[in-house]
C-alpha cells in the first residue's frame, strides 16, 4: 500500500465521518462499516474484474450493504464509482481511529515474543495512558519473530526495544565498517 492510499484513506474517513456526525450517527457509521467490511471486501474483488459489467458492480455493493445505512450505501457506491474500494480497510480504520479520538481513547497494538501476564498489560495500559494523556485501547500480540522486548504501535508512532530490532541495528553497523 502507498503513502497515497493512506491520505486518500483518510480524507474519506473524514467525509464519512463528517456526515455521519451531522446525523449524530458516528458510533453507528463505525460499527456498519466494520460489520459489512467483509462484505464489501468481497464486493471489491467482484468489482475489480475488468470482465464484470458497470451494473453487476453496482449491485454487489448494494448487496454489500442492503441492511445498512443509506449514508453506507451512498458512501460505498462513491467508493466504486471513483475506483476507491480498495482503500475501504483504511478507511474503516480510520473511522475506528477517528472515534476513539473523539471519546480520549487512543488504540495501541503491543507485540511482545511470550504473551503478556494480566498484571504486565494493565502496567502497560497505565504507562501508556500517562505518556498519551488518554485511555488506552490494548491490543496485546504475541510475535516470537521479535526474540525478546517488545513492539508498541500508538496511532503512527512505532516504539520497539526488541532483540530483533537490536541484531538489525548491530548488523547495520557491521554492514558499515566492513564496506
Amino acid at each position: 500500500m502507498q503513502g497515497n492510499d493512506r491520505i486518500l484513506a483518510r480524507r474519506y474517513a473524514r467525509a464519512l465521518f463528517a456526515a455521519a456526525r451531522e446525523r449524530h450517527a458516528e458510533e453507528k457509521i463505525a460499527g456498519e462499516l466494520g460489520e459489512a467490511l467483509p462484505a464489501l471486501l468481497a464486493a471489491e474483488a467482484v468489482c475489480r474484474d475488468p470482465r464484470t459489467p458497470a451494473p453487476a458492480r453496482e449491485t454487489a455493493v448494494v448487496k454489500a450493504v442492503v441492511d445498512r445505512s443509506a449514508l453506507l450505501r451512498h458512501f460505498a457506491l462513491l467508493l466504486l464509482r471513483r475506483k476507491r474500494m480498495s482503500l475501504l480497510p483504511l478507511i474503516a480504520e480510520d473511522i475506528r481511529s477517528i472515534l476513539e479520538a473523539q471519546k480520549g481513547v487512543v488504540s495501541a497494538r503491543v507485540a511482545t515474543a511470550k504473551p503478556l501476564s494480566g498484571e504486565e498489560r494493565d502496567r502497560l495500559e497505565k504507562i501508556l495512558g500517562k505518556l498519551s494523556g488518554r485511555t488506552v485501547a490494548l491490543e496485546a500480540v504475541e510475535d516470537p519473530a521479535l526474540l525478546g522486548g517488545i513492539q508498541v504501535r500508538v496511532g503512527d508512532a512505532v516504539y520497539e526495544r526488541s532483540l530483533r530490532a537490536d541484531l538489525a541495528r548491530l548488523k547495520e553497523v557491521f554492514d558499515g565498517h566492513t564496506s
